[in-house]
């Protein structure tokens, strides 16, 4: 006589139904992942740019560097007659700078308050710059630094490097590649916690959204705990930064560009010219991308509002 063993069949279901919670829990958490690290290297490709515009812009400090010591290399060698007066000028304030330090009549900030005209002098004394020779070579070093830093912009890990004119194509370029990456993850995260948070029996839906929410990083699940309404408004405000900071960063580098055009048209007007119109197209192409990863989040954010409202309204209930 053989005894055959029975399952119940309830039993079988309730491991059926736990395998594939489980399963559609670390699918979302794997989605959210993907779109966690997709934001990461938007954001650090945003940065670089940044700091690459920033640099390379009129108004840099290495920029003014480059100004102040050609005005003084100027005023020390040229022959005008204006280049004369204020090389005697500057004879003066180097007197009266050193005059000052033997005697300690006041601080050096007092001196340099009373003579705003002097600040070259402290310019070249901090570089120990103390004659035309040392002046001159401080100069090149400057442009030898501009040249390699600053019209030569190079790219961490791959090596190469790109002139600074054609940054504003190239961030476009790199932009509209990581945005389009950074959108097929979030309309992936977007699918997993639809199904996750499904109309579903309360008790299982709570668990759910507990466990998921633990995992979140870019997205701010509603918990219990009231918020502070400044530090909510923060919060709330940071991620839509973030978001546009790579729009915002070609923005920069556009209207750059086109407040130094004359410039990239003493070298070539045609290349100059289709510079302007592919960095604009790129600009509009990344600008529509990013209003919809802006949407994918937002509506991933409203599912995440929307369960845990129905959430304490079951509780409330019960």
């Amino acid at each position: 006589m053989t005894i055959t063993k029975t399952e119940d069949p309830s039993t079988g279901l309730s491991m059926a139904l736990e395998t594939s919670a489980q399963l559609e829990l670390e699918a979302a958490v794997d989605a959210a992942k993907r779109s966690r690290f997709a934001f990461m290297v938007v954001i650090f490709a945003s940065v670089l740019a940044l700091s690459s515009f920033w640099t390379s812009r009129s108004g840099a400090w290495n920029q003014l560097r480059v100004q102040e010591a050609a005005r003084l290399l100027h005023t020390i060698s040229g022959d005008s007659p204006k280049a004369a007066k204020e090389r005697a000028n500057l004879y003066n304030c180097y007197t009266d700078y050193s005059e000052q330090r033997a005697n300690s009549l006041y601080s050096e900030k007092e001196f340099f308050e009373k003579r705003p005209h002097c600040l070259a002098v402290k310019f070249a004394i901090l570089r120990d710059v103390h004659d035309a020779a040392s002046l001159k070579q401080f100069y090149n070093q400057l442009l030898q630094l501009r040249l390699e830093n600053v019209y030569l912009l190079r790219i961490p890990v791959f090596g190469s490097f790109f002139d600074m004119n054609d940054l504003g194509i190239v961030a476009g370029v790199t932009f509209a590649v990581l945005l389009m990456w950074f959108r097929f993850n979030l309309r992936s995260e977007r699918n997993a916690v639809r199904i996750v948070l499904r109309p579903q029996p309360t008790r299982v839906l709570d668990m759910k959204y507990r466990l998921l929410s633990m995992q979140q990083v870019m997205t701010v699940p509603p918990t219990e705990r009231e918020q502070a309404p400044v530090e909510r408004y923060f919060w709330s405000v940071l991620p839509i930064i973030l978001f546009f900071l790579p729009v915002m960063v070609e923005v920069l580098i556009y209207l750059n560009d086109l407040g130094t055009r004359p410039y990239g048209e003493t070298l070539n007007v045609p290349a100059t010219t289709w510079l302007y119109r592919i960095s604009f197209g790129l600009l509009v192409l990344n600008s529509v991308v990013t209003f919809s990863c802006f949407w994918l989040w937002v509506a991933i954010t409203s599912m995440w509002r929307r369960t845990f409202e129905d959430l304490r309204e079951s509780a409330a209930q019960n």
